[in-house]
């Protein structure tokens, strides 16, 4: 019923909104502020209004609380905003802890991880976390963002970058291929986190060589036949 009276009372007067229970809007602390609602404007109501206002409109003559018999139960309603600002307050605790721990897990330094070493130059993997200010989050479902935040804050997995830098022999980058993923062990990686970029570079290296080898068949086959007709 004080549900109903309150929201009622939102609906019906200027500046509704202060009279249901909010979150301060310039709050700036670990946790939101609730804001009680604004209550003394019902016990100003006639009996009539207050029964509209109350959703008591159907019922029976013998079954109508009156507004004086309202005003008695004001307790209960306290008790409930006690609680509303007791879980208020919890939830938001949970939050500030929950996405501290989200952030910490995600900040960490870039380092390289592995690298393959041949005759032209060498391919260095290196890790570095996702930059997770460009995520746009409206592009997700709500269940998905929080079973995300909560397995990355637990530290189930961690996003990650991987970049695979090919390096030719004098030790200059010639090209980098990038790649994301949710690694569960960022301490030790597996294959499967990176193999992607690195088959890219490897697949790149090869197109490369087949490239040098082709030019080459084609520059010495005119070398050779002037040989040849010289014979």
């Amino acid at each position: 019923m004080w549900i109903n009276a309150t929201n009622w009372l939102a609906n019906e007067v200027d500046d509704g909104y202060m009279h249901l229970p909010r979150v301060h809007p310039q709050i700036s602390g670990r946790t939101d502020q609730l804001l009680r609602a604004d209550i003394m404007p019902l016990y100003e109501l006639d009996e009539e209004t207050f029964r509209e206002a109350s959703g008591q409109s159907n019922n029976a003559p013998e079954e109508y609380i009156t507004l004086a018999q309202f005003r008695q139960s004001e307790r209960f309603w306290f008790r409930f905003m006690d609680y509303l600002e007791r879980s208020l307050r919890d939830v938001s605790h949970q939050c500030v802890e929950t996405l501290t721990q989200f952030v910490s897990n995600c900040t960490f330094e870039e380092r390289q991880i592995r690298r393959w070493c041949g005759n032209a130059g060498e391919i260095r993997l290196y890790m570095s976390p996702q930059c997770i200010d460009e995520i746009d989050i409206m592009e997700f479902d709500d269940d998905f963002l929080t079973q995300y935040v909560d397995g990355v804050a637990a530290g189930i997995y961690v996003p990650a970058t991987f970049r695979a830098d090919v390096h030719y022999r004098n030790g200059a980058v010639m090209i980098s291929f990038t790649g994301d993923a949710e690694v569960n062990e960022p301490e030790h990686p597996n294959a499967s986190d990176y193999c992607a970029v690195v088959d890219d570079a490897i697949e790149w290296i090869r197109e490369e060589l087949e490239h040098v080898v082709s030019l080459s068949n084609a520059t010495s086959q005119p070398a050779a036949l002037v040989q040849k007709l010289a014979a």
